[in-house]
């Protein structure tokens, strides 16, 4: 995934990032929710991994402290390691579950457009519907600019309709992501290996 997101909502779990340093960055969250994704399973990578648990131990530092129990995880204070590590995981999740409801079989091709774009768009698409007139000359059999191809009314507040469901779903995915992408500069997982990286989440995922 891609983010083209130069301005951004601040949801709750930005905030709460951005206020322990966390910067936006366009980092590896496709990558990370393929090696959650491939921890899980003690596939053939996590195995080569084995005669390399030193290096990658010191690799991942701090982030070892995903050794801890599900118990510190759920009493972590988001400022520690441990509570970093929570928030990750739970952005992560949140973004994967976040683009199977919108549909997006490839996440690693998504590129996110700015936000301000989609609220921009969805300003315009309200606009229209609230400038729908039933009354309208172009509805009206009777009137000479009626035009039996054209859409009826109902026609075109349902395409409008349609048209701001779908710019909704995309405007709560790409927020999503932000808060995704903040997650993981938080804790640096773009600056990881793919090896370090799969034996994170094989920590997380424990």
């Amino acid at each position: 995934m891609k983010l083209n997101t130069k301005m951004v909502v601040l949801t709750a779990l930005t905030v709460t990032l951005l206020s322990s340093g966390g910067a936006f960055a366009q980092g590896k969250s496709g990558t990370a929710g393929s090696n959650r994704n491939n921890a899980g399973g003690g596939n053939s990578q996590a195995g080569a991994q084995n005669g390399n648990q030193g290096a990658i131990a010191s690799e991942l530092k701090w982030r070892n402290a995903a050794h801890a129990s599900a118990q510190a995880f759920l009493n972590a204070s988001p400022n520690s390691a441990v509570g970093k590590l929570a928030i990750y995981k739970e952005a992560t999740e949140a973004a994967e579950q976040a683009y199977a409801v919108a549909g997006v079989v490839d996440p690693d091709a998504y590129i996110a457009r700015d936000i301000l774009v989609i609220e921009g768009e969805i300003a315009a698409v309200l606009t229209a519907i609230g400038d729908l007139d039933i009354n309208d000359p172009i509805y009206d059999p009777l009137s000479p600019t009626f035009d039996p191809t054209a859409p009826t009314y109902e026609e075109d507040l349902g395409l409008l309709g349609a048209e701001l469901a779908a710019l909704e779903s995309e405007l709560e995915l790409v927020e999503v992501l932000v808060v995704e992408d903040e997650a993981i500069q938080l804790v640096g997982a773009d600056t990881l290996s793919d090896e370090a990286l799969t034996a994170l989440w094989e920590l997380l995922n424990k």
